[in-house]
């Protein structure tokens, strides 16, 4: 790993008070998620803790401004896992779908209990542990409902479909810009989370064995996987702290 000595020593003064024990020293990270790359390149050297320190007191607004930094991690994460399994469970197609409660149920846990049991019986019906991620909300009205993308979903008429869900309407959609996967839940994710009721609760959940973005830290590392002919540079943007690329395929 790259080590950037004369920096880290500037740096380790300052931030000795956010943590114990480093973890990471880095001014170049990259994130791997299917077919694409996102590479952060920092104006200063990072450093992680094993154990970090919160602050004692929070500075006024700052419960909200770390809310809301935290909403853009998870949107970005979820994202990213996303669009990580794309295409990697066979031949399958991207589904996205909507699963609707004919009756109010404003009551998230009965909602996620009865969504996990539809899920043991979707994956029964298929032959096959069905892979997906999730996104509740809330209906205007106060009932649960479900946004979900299927990564190895089969064909399936909707009313069979509707019957293994046997709580409501249903649809069904095939994905076919396979690389807007995953914005199709992140502004589900966004608008949940704005909901009171979802506050501290679960956003999104998925399946178990799914395939998770690798973290990549230091530059040379970094620049190993860049090396990939098959990517290209599709996006950049800049600030006075970091260079943020993206990578995808070539078209």
């Amino acid at each position: 790993m790259t080590v950037y000595h004369d920096e880290l020593r500037i740096a380790l003064f300052p931030v000795r008070k956010y943590g114990t024990g480093i973890s990471k020293v880095y001014k170049k990270k990259a994130v791997v998620y299917g077919n694409n790359v996102d590479v952060y390149e920092f104006q200063k050297v990072k450093v992680t803790f094993k154990r970090e320190r919160s602050p004692i007191k929070k500075r006024p607004g700052e419960v909200k401004t770390r809310h809301e930094a935290s909403v853009r991690r998870a949107r970005t994460q979820l994202r990213r896992l996303t669009e990580a399994n794309v295409g990697q469970w066979g031949q399958f197609k991207p589904i996205f779908s909507t699963l609707t409660q004919k009756e109010n149920v404003t009551s998230l846990v009965t909602s996620n209990r009865r969504f996990s049991k539809f899920i043991k019986r979707l994956s029964y019906a298929i032959g096959h542990d069905i892979k997906y991620v999730a996104v509740p909300e809330f209906q205007k009205r106060g009932s649960v409902h479900y946004h979900i993308i299927f990564f190895n979903f089969p064909y399936m008429n909707v009313h069979k479909f509707e019957k293994i869900w046997g709580f409501g309407m249903t649809n069904i959609q095939v994905i076919r810009k396979a690389s807007r996967t995953g914005y199709y839940l992140s502004k589900y994710f966004t608008k949940a989370c704005k909901d009171p009721k979802m506050f501290q609760k679960k956003a999104y959940f998925s399946s178990r064995g799914l395939i998770r973005p690798v973290d990549i830290y230091g530059g040379s590392e970094v620049d190993e996987v860049l090396k990939n002919d098959t990517l290209e540079l599709k996006h950049t943007s800049a600030n006075d702290k970091l260079i943020f690329k993206k990578y995808g395929s070539r078209t």
